[in-house]
């Protein structure tokens, strides 16, 4: 359901069938994709990302298609940055406005294919694991990250994160 709870987005798993319907009547409203897989929205309700082979971002009200990619995608709590976990195991940042490609990022093992990728509620930290035989974790800090581009001259167009709080336990 999106933030606003005006669209409800259906998927069949074994089908990848994706459909769209009005919250408020419950009338069906289009099929987005022929086949996709992870519907989500994004938590500033501007974009539904529909994941698979053929992944897409849908503008919503306008359904307008956006940004193709590969994968399963989740939002950053702004709804600015796509976290993207291809099939193949590639993992990376898309800006969702541009599409363009932010950053990769090393999956947490070999097999690459993940069974959950998040950003924390601040958005300040990335979660992966991997579905390998056995569960890997990998916790990337994008502040620590975006300043080791930024030293590079590599790092994106973006709002500064919050800083690290002094108690090193609190993050």
């Amino acid at each position: 359901m999106s933030a606003d709870g005006r669209w409800v987005v259906t998927g069949r798993e074994k089908v990848g069938e994706i459909k769209l319907w009005r919250a408020a009547d419950g009338a069906f409203v289009r099929r987005l994709t022929p086949w996709g897989t992870h519907p989500r929205f994004s938590p500033d309700g501007r974009w539904l990302a529909v994941g698979g082979d053929s992944g897409r971002l849908y503008r919503v009200d306008s359904w307008e298609e956006g940004t193709a990619f590969q994968g399963v995608g989740s939002f950053s709590p702004d709804g600015a940055i796509l976290f993207v976990v291809s099939m193949a195991g590639s993992w990376q940042l898309l800006d969702v406005a541009t599409g363009r490609g932010l950053v990769r990022v090393a999956p947490p093992s070999a097999e690459g294919r993940q069974a959950l990728q998040a950003f924390t509620a601040d958005g300040v930290r990335l979660v992966g694991v991997s579905d390998a035989t056995r569960a890997d974790l990998r916790v990337w800090d994008l502040r620590l990250l975006r300043a080791g581009l930024a030293e590079r001259g590599l790092d994106w167009d973006a709002a500064p994160l919050p800083p690290r709080h002094p108690d090193p336990s609190c993050g």
